[in-house]
């Protein structure tokens, strides 16, 4: 059995928390944030306690995805003014992106929730899951209006994101690069390299290609499907990088994002 700080990747203290956040891989290519709140517990003891609580969590994690679908289709297909959207591509869509524990808890409710990126497919919120004692589904729920500027700054950080002009350019032969969505379909080679640099002239501050599939194992050929964007601070490049997100959103029957003072802009492209 690998030592806690072996398997949780050397946790770190953060502040705002009060709490450690770790990574962890549930598979080659998607990490997730495990945040483990200490208190009652030594550090030795809440690092154990939160891998013991993970472990499960990893091994039931296509069944967490069974109940969100079953709470959230239905809201999703509210949202989308009656638009169908089949099971399947709504598990495709939504991630595990962080796990909060508290392993003092451990056995009670509220000792694990699960916060799943949306894959956009309502605006950019979360999923929050909240567990019981034996790390059951309770029940699923949309928070927040838009993905935090911290999650975002740590999916930018995570070794399966690069800077993207510079990913893309890493390619040696065509198609060792590309930005594309479940139907095989998307951008590459010098088209995926002129969309990212429009982001750039329209005022991005960086253009970041996050959860790159290959990314960790250095593979030849690597993808994606999204894009993070730094928003500037100028109002007039605000408004030609939302108006550019909205055309391209609209194309796929998506609501485009608003303004709302956010750090970040996601490019999802399915």
């Amino acid at each position: 059995m690998a030592h806690p700080l072996d398997y949780l990747n050397s946790p770190k203290f953060e502040e705002q928390r009060k709490a450690y956040r770790v990574a962890i891989t549930i598979s080659p290519t998607h990490l997730v944030w495990v945040v483990i709140d200490m208190t009652g517990l030594s550090p030795g003891e809440a690092l154990l306690g939160s891998k013991k609580i993970s472990d499960q969590i990893c091994l039931h994690e296509s069944e967490y995805r069974t109940a969100i679908c079953r709470d959230m289709l239905p809201i999703c297909k509210d949202l989308s003014g009656g638009k169908v959207l089949k099971a399947d591509e709504f598990n495709r869509r939504i991630s595990l992106a962080e796990i909060k524990v508290k392993p003092a808890n451990y056995g009670s409710a509220g000792c694990a929730t699960l916060y799943y990126a949306d894959g956009n497919l309502f605006g950019g919120r979360s999923i929050e899951v909240l567990l019981d004692g034996d790390l059951g589904h309770i029940k699923s729920q949309l928070i927040g209006n838009q993905v935090s500027a911290e999650d975002y700054a740590y999916l930018v950080r995570k070794p399966d994101a690069a800077e993207a002009l510079a990913w893309l350019r890493e390619a040696k032969t065509a198609g060792d690069r590309t930005i594309t969505g479940g139907d095989g379909k998307g951008w590459r080679d010098a088209k995926a390299i002129a969309v990212v640099q429009e982001l750039y002239d329209l005022g991005a501050v960086s253009v970041t290609a996050a959860e790159i599939s290959g990314r960790i194992e250095q593979s030849k050929q690597q993808d994606t499907d999204r894009l993070i964007v730094q928003l500037p601070k100028d109002k007039q490049k605000r408004e030609s990088l939302f108006g550019w997100e909205a055309k391209f959103a609209r194309k796929f029957g998506w609501d485009p994002t608003t303004d709302d003072g956010q750090d970040y802009l996601l490019i999802w492209r399915d």
